[in-house]
């Protein structure tokens, strides 16, 4: 009964949190309606800066220590909705939302409860308030990714190409607020989350603090420089880090070093990328390296990834990708994972 009565109660914050997120949306749209009413010619719309589309993906993943293949099918919609007035924008709104089924996946994600399992999955489910002038920060409230590394300006959402987030932090994305703001310098985003990852609530006294500043993200050369600090299900984790991307013509050059410590033990997180695209932009391939050291006493982990994505036009998408251990922690054994997915967005 008390279970019943905890998931109730975080479906309640959840559908309250939304509303919080449609309040605001409702409310700049108001205000730019409003503030739009002297220009009859230009009429303020909800379906203008409005973009809705349905997304659908299915995933095979072959587990060669097992010889067993898994799937994953995910279908659901992505809306991203700007509101504006007549001096500036005034917020976005982000919700993508996704019910997903997997089966026979022997390491399945932790928001699922078996290798069986369907649940409905937030992948960004935001509304972030941008209307304050000037140099004020931007306010974003919902589900968002948290503000560390390289997947804080990559997204990443939905693909089989990944940083290493959940395995580093623990968590990739999270329900809470953040201050935000991408000025012509430089950019950054302070975030304090709750812990929950899809739940909006945890039970055990978990949460996420994070914070990243960096160069704006549609340079060359892209630094940043983040903190992270957590406790998930009892773990204590405490990052500092940086990251690097360096584009030099279709090449692109990823790094991110990552220091700290989980419940007191020293931890050294490296991961470094190599990518290409051709000159359509319709085909991607790159190569991962990514290294994990505990307690620096050889404790390590060590894995290689090589994928290669096909996307001729916006809507549909053809992935690869194999990941292989080629050292893993002591007690640990070999994994190779190898991965095809289809999706198609209308």
């Amino acid at each position: 009964m008390e279970a019943i009565k905890y998931s109730e109660d975080i479906q309640i914050k959840k559908l309250t949190l939304l509303g919080l997120c449609l309040l605001c949306s409702l409310t700049c749209w108001n205000t730019a309606s409003w503030a739009n009413d002297t220009d009859t010619d230009s009429p303020n719309r909800f379906s203008d800066n409005l973009r809705f589309t349905l997304d659908a993906s299915s995933r095979a993943v072959y587990f060669s220590r097992q010889n067993q293949t898994g799937f994953m099918h995910a279908f659901g919609f992505d809306l991203h909705k700007v509101f504006s007035g007549q001096q500036r924008d005034i917020g976005t709104l982000v919700l993508q939302g996704y019910l997903t089924r997997i089966d026979n996946f022997v390491t399945a994600p932790a928001i699922f409860d078996d290798p069986d399992d369907t649940e409905f999955v937030y992948r960004i489910f935001n509304f972030n308030y941008t209307g304050l002038p000037g140099n004020w920060p931007n306010l974003r409230i919902g589900h968002f990714e948290v503000a560390y590394g390289l997947e804080h300006a990559i997204d990443t959402n939905g693909t089989l190409r990944q940083y290493q987030q959940g395995a580093n932090l623990g968590i990739k994305a999270d329900w809470g607020v953040s201050l935000n703001k991408q000025l012509t310098s430089f950019e950054y985003e302070i975030g304090a989350t709750s812990g929950g990852n899809q739940e909006l609530d945890s039970d055990d006294g978990s949460f996420v603090y994070s914070a990243r500043i960096g160069t704006p993200r549609d340079e060359n050369t892209v630094l940043g420089l983040a903190v992270y600090k957590s406790e998930l299900n009892n773990l204590k984790r405490e990052r500092l880090g940086v990251d690097v991307r360096y584009y030099h013509g279709l090449h692109g050059f990823f790094a991110e070093v990552s220091t700290g410590e989980n419940n007191e033990t020293d931890v050294l997180n490296l991961f470094g990328e190599w990518n290409y695209r051709n000159s359509t932009e319709s085909l991607l391939y790159y190569t991962q390296l990514s290294y994990l050291s505990i307690d620096v006493t050889g404790n390590s982990a060590l894995k290689g990834i090589v994928g290669v994505k096909y996307a001729p036009d916006n809507h549909w998408s053809l992935s690869t990708q194999y990941a292989r251990d080629i050292n893993v922690f002591v007690g640990k054994k070999h994994q190779g994972l190898f991965n095809l997915q289809l999706r198609y967005r209308f």
